[in-house]
């Protein structure tokens, strides 16, 4: 009777250390970086370690305008710890006026894709720090630094797979009513979807997803299960939502009104650019 009350015991405990683990690694809730242009608006991003050095990756459209000239000469980046317990930001202040004209800040022509080289080493130390341009100065740090994605963590267009769970993380500053926030503007949120479909003419992913004003240039990543468990890769950068519209025509006054509606799809634009620019 004692070895069944101790098979019990154990069996109890280990069922709820499976049922309190995160459905996502703990330090991937730290991958979205906030940008805040000083000249108003803003979006996300998130930081790639790869050998050519530390880059913000995020949507051209969050920096630069339809002309594509920068939407703002100064922005701060602000991102969080590892630890999920802890609240202590990450914050840097970036001149992107200097950074855009040394070469350090680039967009591509093609995609809604915008790189900022922050440091010219991609070593960072145990606690996550690193040597940054004179141009990127710090105003906070976590006690474990800033959370890289490792070019060695993401997947390519081609081994994305339709249908898996995906994760996109941002900072939707758009919604609720800032007068009465409901939640944290500082701090980001997360949505689950599936990868819906692969656009190959574009080599972009559309994802069953809805995003908003503010997710713009925040990572997804692809949950994947291999084996006895799951996989988490980042699979591109938040691009735009997919509008559903609607027209409207009145034949008597002859005119015609058209809606345009969020229809929950979004657009991913895939590693593979990335990756390019980072070289």
């Amino acid at each position: 009777m004692k070895n069944k009350i101790y098979l019990f015991v154990f069996i109890l405990i280990f069922n709820n250390n499976i049922f309190s683990q995160r459905s996502i690694p703990d330090d991937n809730l730290a991958y979205p970086v906030l940008i805040i242009l000083s000249g108003g608006g803003s979006g996300t991003g998130f930081f790639v370690n790869s050998v050519h050095g530390v880059f913000l990756v995020t949507a051209k459209h969050v920096l630069f305008d339809q002309n594509s000239k920068l939407r703002s000469t100064n922005c701060d980046l602000i991102s969080y710890s590892k630890d999920p317990k802890e609240n202590v930001k990450n914050h840097f202040r970036v001149s992107l006026g200097f950074m855009n004209e040394n070469k350090l800040l680039n967009y591509n022509q093609k995609y809604d894709v915008a790189v900022l080289k922050i440091s010219p080493t991609s070593s960072l130390d145990t606690h996550g720090y690193m040597n940054l341009y004179d141009s990127v100065k710090i105003v906070s740090n976590s006690s474990t630094g800033i959370v890289c994605v490792n070019e060695k963590n993401v997947k390519r267009f081609d081994d994305v797979l339709v249908a898996n769970d995906i994760y996109i993380f941002g900072y939707p500053t758009s919604l609720g009513i800032a007068d009465a926030p409901q939640f944290d503007y500082l701090k980001p949120l997360l949505r689950k979807g599936i990868i819906a479909g692969k656009y190959d003419v574009l080599k972009t992913l559309i994802l069953d997803c809805p995003v908003y004003f503010g997710n713009s240039g925040g990572p997804v990543l692809e949950s994947t299960f291999i084996g006895t468990g799951y996989e988490f890769k980042v699979i591109g950068v938040v691009s735009e939502f997919i509008p559903f519209a609607e027209r409207w025509i009145n034949e008597t006054q002859r005119y015609s009104n058209i809606n345009i509606s969020n229809s929950g799809y979004s657009v991913c634009t895939s590693m593979d650019v990335v990756l390019e620019m980072l070289k």
